[in-house]
């Protein structure tokens, strides 16, 4: 089973919250989920002493996630998607890549060794998904 063969039930699995986020413009979804993987990255820097971090990442990853879906389906199902709106998104993404692989890289879990070069992919991989 692939990522994208997952999409679509994941999708189907927040529409109820489409709603209820009415209100609030994607542009504050989409920047909230940029918020959550910033905070990822810092929390990686305490991981090495502390153990809680470990559940508190992954947890904030989900809802970076998340938040990424929900902000395309709000701005297509209340009439507020625009072209800029995609750009945002896509940069909104890679912010995010880069955020938490750097706060990775910069932790004492790991070293800019490994870090840099995962960044690099990140941001390679998707220049090529845009050719």
């Amino acid at each position: 089973m692939a990522l994208y063969d997952v999409k679509p039930r994941f999708r189907a699995l927040l529409q109820g919250l489409v709603p209820v986020l009415e209100p609030v413009h994607p542009d504050w979804i989409t920047a909230a989920g940029v918020l959550c993987s910033v905070l990822a990255a810092a929390l990686f820097q305490v991981a090495g002493q502390r153990r809680w971090p470990f559940l508190v990442i992954p947890l904030l990853l989900l809802l970076r996630i998340t938040l990424n879906a929900l902000d395309g389906m709000v701005a297509q199902e209340t009439g507020k998607a625009r072209a800029f709106g995609e750009v945002l998104n896509e940069m909104a993404d890679r912010l995010s890549d880069v955020a938490i692989l750097a706060g990775l890289a910069f932790s004492p879990l790991t070293s800019l060794l490994w870090g840099t070069p995962a960044v690099v992919a990140v941001l390679l991989s998707s220049y090529v998904g845009v050719l």
